[in-house]
């Protein structure tokens, strides 16, 4: 099941991070997912309100969405950034350093920041 986190209609030009989680969800992954969150609401307030950029939260293992397995490669709990133009996905990016910043949460946010603004001024 999808849980769309915002509901604006997407833009010409749209960027959707999504938060890829299992079943099982330990420690770690619960807060990847609330420092990815706080990251975007507090970076892209109007990017979101704007329809420019979505939050998407996604278990990846529930029936209908294991095409985001092969999708976007995933292997486990994940933070993905995708580019759309005009309803068409153009590129997409694992951040993979989250697991590894999670011990510094200004790292963290600096980063999933950094990689997002990258995607939206890719107009």
């Amino acid at each position: 099941m999808t849980a769309t986190v915002d509901a604006v209609p997407e833009t010409a030009h749209h960027v959707i991070a999504y938060y890829f989680h299992g079943e099982r969800r330990c420690p770690s992954c619960l807060q990847i997912e609330a420092y990815a969150k706080e990251a975007i609401e507090t970076g892209f307030a109007g990017e979101l309100q704007s329809g420019r950029l979505s939050r998407r939260v996604v278990n990846f293992e529930t029936p209908g969405n294991e095409h985001f397995e092969e999708d976007y490669k995933l292997v486990s709990k994940s933070l993905i950034i995708v580019d759309r133009h005009d309803g068409t996905q153009t590129r997409w990016q694992n951040l993979e350093q989250v697991r590894e910043l999670l011990v510094n949460k200004q790292a963290f946010t600096q980063y999933v920041q950094d990689s997002i603004s990258a995607y939206l001024k890719e107009s």
